[in-house]
């Protein structure tokens, strides 16, 4: 009992630790998440810095462009307008001879500034255009999400209870018990736990499945298992010299087990239910009844 307090207390305390880890682990994941997002946001706004910087480059080679023309438009309509003034006066107070040539001098630079609006006229126009990138046009196919999160299960240290314990070797120093080793039942399979065993030639341990009808054979350390299989379920367990053990199962009925072969051989009838059971030289001791133990050889007489 005092182990099992002593094992719940840690297995509450355990799980008290678990809630306050699960609690950290949830804040430690949304700060992660968090900073994530502050980097996509920090990139973005580069990202914006540059192509802002790019638009205004590009706007300040065209705006130069236009002004260009615009300048040589203007200094086509300012002489025009001037030739024009001139050609009325020319008229009012002049010769015909005088106004010929100014006629022809004026015809000759008509020409030119005809060529120059060509040119202009024909020329294009430069403007600005936008062409998003593939990943800015479909962020949510290249980002999705920011991960995922999973439940995942870990090992945690926990005391161990005595039923999970086998294998404990005894030494005697001055009258003094002491446990020199024990390894855990998980060893010999996943789900094993047993009650009844006992030491059998060979530095190995015989013991039964608790609630399974198997008996498992291994060294005193839990190595190298072995399973026999049985009928039924067995109840207590035995040495018979040193090459078998008994084992009780089921009702009025003693199992014989080869530890050669490590196989089950032939069976013991007794009488009643056949619960506790032990050995004496070539004598079996079994607790078949309330207050009574029955005294039978190997043929069960």
């Amino acid at each position: 009992m005092d182990n099992i307090s002593q094992v719940t207390e840690n297995i509450l305390s355990q799980t008290e630790m678990t809630l306050e880890d699960l609690s950290k682990c949830r804040n430690e994941i949304k700060k992660r998440v968090s900073e994530i997002k502050q980097k996509f946001i920090a990139h973005l706004d580069k990202l914006k810095a540059d192509i802002h910087k790019g638009i205004d480059n590009k706007y300040k080679q065209c705006n130069e462009t236009v002004s260009r023309n615009k300048d040589k438009i203007k200094s086509s309509t300012d002489s025009l307008s001037i030739w024009k003034k001139d050609l009325k006066s020319l008229k009012q107070h002049t010769s015909e001879i005088h106004l010929f040539q100014a006629v022809k001098y004026l015809d000759a630079k008509t020409h030119q500034k005809e060529l120059e609006m060509r040119e202009i006229q024909t020329a294009t126009v430069p403007i600005l255009t936008y062409h998003p990138s593939e990943s800015a046009s479909n962020i949510k196919k290249f980002i999705p999400d920011l991960g995922a999160i999973t439940v995942d299960t870990v090992p945690v240290p926990m005391s161990v209870l005595y039923i999970d314990l086998q294998g404990q070797f005894l030494v005697r120093d001055e009258k003094i018990l002491a446990l020199t080793s024990s390894f855990q039942t998980k060893q010999l399979g996943d789900g094993v736990s047993i009650f009844p065993g006992c030491f059998i030639p060979g530095h190995r341990l015989l013991v039964c499945q608790n609630g399974g009808r198997q008996l498992y054979v291994c060294q005193l350390d839990g190595s190298k298992p072995k399973v026999i299989n049985l009928d039924d379920l067995p109840f207590n367990i035995t040495l018979y010299g040193n090459n078998h053990a008994k084992v009780s199962v089921s009702d009025e009925v003693i199992q014989i087990i080869d530890l050669t072969t490590l196989k089950p051989g032939g069976i013991i009838n007794v009488e009643e239910c056949c619960r506790g059971i032990t050995s004496v030289k070539d004598k079996i001791w079994v607790n078949n009844q309330r207050f009574t133990l029955t005294i039978v050889d190997i043929n069960g007489k």
